[in-house]
């Protein structure tokens, strides 16, 4: 039997960003909040948000983002909200949109691309179905990511009522990002199978 060295290698590439784009999805810190002296203020996820115990923005554990629909002057949403004008809310709905249909786009890929490069289907059809799913992958994921930065990290600390500091990406946002990058290059590897 037969198998496609190219094809396989772009399959565990595929594979790579979809677990990317999963742990990326799945984890609290797409922006921080951090103070001048370095430590952390607060970690905002895509729906969830997380304060440290003894933030200088109040109160401590984590809740949903709920856009301050739901929150009081006291509680901890307000505070987060608050924060950034609502931004985190609609910046995080909007990105985990986008996400989920990169991850079924790239669950998809990667999916067919292993009876790709073991060449047990019909060959050239099923090449173009791997390669424009990679490539629709890669761009739901790389919109994501965009999304997120121009909504939230768009909005800089001084347009905002309750200033108090301008948030920084963490490493959600950057697994993100290579997410978005990995499926181009298992695209051009499916080409070559």
């Amino acid at each position: 039997m037969s198998f496609s060295c190219a094809a396989l290698v772009g399959a565990f590439v595929m594979l790579f960003s979809f677990l990317f784009a999963l742990i990326a999805i799945g984890t609290i810190n797409w922006a921080v909040l951090p103070t001048p002296h370095g430590e952390v203020q607060a970690n905002v996820g895509l729906l969830w948000a997380c304060l440290p115990q003894g933030s200088a923005l109040g109160g401590s554990g984590c809740t949903i983002i709920h856009n301050g629909k739901k929150a009081t002057p006291n509680s901890m949403y307000f505070t987060i909200e608050q924060l950034h004008g609502g931004s985190v809310s609609s910046g995080g709905k909007a990105t985990f949109t986008f996400l989920l249909v990169g991850l079924v786009c790239s669950l998809g890929a990667t999916l067919c691309a292993f009876p790709l490069s073991l060449h047990m289907s019909a060959g050239k059809m099923l090449k173009y179905v791997v390669v424009l799913a990679a490539v629709a992958a890669s761009g739901a994921v790389g919109l994501s990511w965009l999304l997120y930065a121009s909504i939230v990290f768009g909005k800089s600390n001084h347009q905002l009522d309750n200033p108090v500091g301008d948030f920084a990406p963490g490493f959600s946002f950057a697994f993100c990002v290579i997410a978005s990058v990995l499926p181009l290059l298992s695209s051009c590897l499916f080409m070559l199978a």
